[in-house]
């Protein structure tokens, strides 16, 4: 009946702690770099946008850095990983670079992490929680430009009853279609 004595009455008790820790929740979320022009897509990341993602983990943490995490691969070069929650949430917050490979759904990667015993986890593979106004509709990583490849154009003459010698002039009441 004798309680442990671990070196004081201020020191803390020792703790057995065999089992890896387990990431647990992944969510993102973008912030677009110019924030003025109104796009039709808000969930499309170009270069210079940035994309905040939030790791959970059933326990704290005893590190998590910028080399332990990944985001589309070299896509998106991650700038700083932040704890908070004692170590239970870690934020990694990268901007998009260019790049030629085509769009692609945001991605991620945790290397290496361990808990405060030295205990280490494998990597997770918990899907992305994306946040605005539909939370169904995926980040997509988007760095090359579009190319218009093909042009045609029509022409329809308002006076279908003239002759004309030419019925590619158009003249003003004449519709053009491009």
């Amino acid at each position: 009946t004798v309680s442990i004595d671990y070196g004081g009455p201020d020191s803390d008790s020792i703790v057995i702690d065999t089992i890896a820790p387990v990431i647990t929740r992944v969510s993102a979320s973008l912030s677009k770099s110019d924030s003025t022009n109104t796009y039709l897509n808000q969930n499309r990341a170009e270069p210079g946008d940035t994309i905040t993602l939030t790791i959970e983990a059933n326990e704290p943490l005893d590190y998590l850095e910028d080399t332990d995490v990944s985001m589309s691969g070299t896509r998106v070069s991650i700038s700083s990983v932040t704890e908070s929650n004692e170590g239970r949430t870690w934020v990694a917050t990268g901007t998009v670079v260019d790049s030629s490979e085509s769009d692609d759904e945001l991605s991620y990667s945790i290397v290496s992490f361990q808990d405060e015993a030295g205990n280490s986890g494998t990597s997770p593979s918990v899907s992305i929680e994306y946040g605005g106004s539909d939370p169904s509709d995926p980040i997509i990583i988007d760095t090359v430009a579009p190319v218009i490849t093909s042009v045609s154009a029509s022409l329809s003459k308002s006076d279908t009853n003239g002759m004309y010698l030419n019925q590619k002039r158009a003249e003003p009441g004449d519709t053009i279609t491009l």
